[in-house]
């Protein structure tokens, strides 16, 4: 059936939002609207009006950003500068329809040695670096950079950038810089379309490595998974399964293929079975796709960025290796001197700024449960 997956979505965010306490009409679309995949449910409830303004709003804002995204890679290609596309704004025309899926920013991978360049063609094509505190670390530890381009007067040319020479490594909390975007990507680039976009199923690899690094909280990841699964080949899980390993999230990729094939009824592109062992139920009992969306959409804003016990406890049954879960907590106990002092820059000495980070580290693990119960029970919230 045409849009099965789809369907069932739907069905799964209405029954979390009738848990939430929603019992009117459409909770579905308003529960899908703060993950940024309003367009896609309305749609595929059959409640979208044909001039539907929230969808024409995001169509427009759509089309401004894949403009962009033309520009920026004319641009890099002139200056020789390797680069592709990831998520959002390479997925628009290829699996979703116009305004079916919110676009926060383009997200654009370079080369490490091409950062200097890349961003000389962004500054001359008028993007401006955001501040320093809202860059999520500081220099040395970042793996990209955010630039905002506003045009002059208002209109739909207000464009955000993440450009990345790297990726943020899953065995850590914090970023690091020193994990490449690994050779066999940029190997496999398809250039076909109007802009460089990685092949299906490394695509594929490539969200899942996003969707550990921010906790599973990124359900419109989800959604971005489920329809580039449906283009995938019976062949494909050998490739995604060869770069989940180099990005130490094969485990994962793994949960994530058995929730698609037995929760949204998806065929398997040859992925292996997953571990059935505990870490491995209490986090295919994590991604139930109901109680899923109840804990990702009750989650603060904070907890995509901020040390927290509850990411911890989430990572920890996802994570390829246990050995990984000391560099997890070396984050949340002792991290980076220039992390401290960037994060806490009116402190006194190193030494305050370590003692405000373990008293707010603290303070969140003592005000919410324990790691144990948000993995035994993760749709509940204190």
């Amino acid at each position: 059936m045409k849009d099965r997956a789809g369907h069932l979505l739907v069905g799964f965010l209405e029954r979390a939002a009738l848990e939430m306490g929603d019992q009117q009409p459409g909770g579905a679309v308003r529960l899908a609207t703060g993950f940024g995949i309003r367009g896609y449910v309305s749609r595929m409830a059959g409640v979208g009006e044909p001039l539907d303004g929230a969808r024409l709003l995001a169509g427009l804002i759509e089309g401004a950003m894949i403009d962009a995204a033309r520009e920026m890679s004319r641009e890099f290609m002139r200056s020789r500068i390797a680069h592709f596309f990831v998520k959002g704004i390479a997925l628009a025309g290829r699996v979703y329809q116009s305004g079916d899926r919110e676009m926060a920013d383009i997200d654009v991978h370079v080369t490490p040695d091409a950062r200097s360049a890349a961003l000389d063609v962004l500054t001359r094509l008028g993007y401006e670096l955001l501040p320093d505190r809202e860059q999520g670390a500081p220099d040395t530890m970042r793996s990209g950079v955010g630039l905002c381009r506003v045009a002059a007067g208002g209109g739909w040319d207000h464009v955000a950038v993440d450009v990345r020479w790297g990726l943020d490594p899953v065995d850590r909390l914090l970023p690091r810089d020193d994990t490449p975007v690994p050779d066999s990507v940029w190997q496999s680039i398809d250039q076909s379309g109007s802009i460089p976009v990685p092949s299906d199923p490394q695509h594929a690899a490539l969200i899942v490595h996003h969707m550990v690094h921010h906790d599973m909280l990124h359900v419109r990841g989800l959604l971005d998974l489920i329809l580039l699964w449906e283009r995938l080949e019976s062949s494909a899980g050998g490739m995604m399964e060869a770069l989940a390993e180099e990005l130490g999230v094969t485990r994962a990729l793994r949960l994530l293929a058995s929730v698609l094939s037995h929760r949204f009824e998806l065929d398997s592109p040859g992925v292996s079975d997953c571990p059935d062992d505990l870490r491995g139920r209490r986090a295919l009992k994590m991604m139930e796709p109901a109680d899923w969306c109840i804990w990702a959409a009750k989650a603060p804003g904070s907890e995509f960025v901020e040390v927290s016990w509850r990411r911890i406890a989430r990572r920890v049954v996802l994570l390829d290796n246990l050995r990984s879960v000391a560099t997890l907590l070396e984050d949340a106990i002792h991290p980076p001197a220039s992390y401290l002092r960037w994060r806490w820059p009116r402190a006194r000495s190193l030494a305050a700024a370590r003692v405000k980070h373990l008293s707010r580290t603290i303070g969140k693990s003592a005000s919410r449960r324990t790691a144990s119960e948000s993995i035994a029970a993760p749709t509940g919230r204190s």
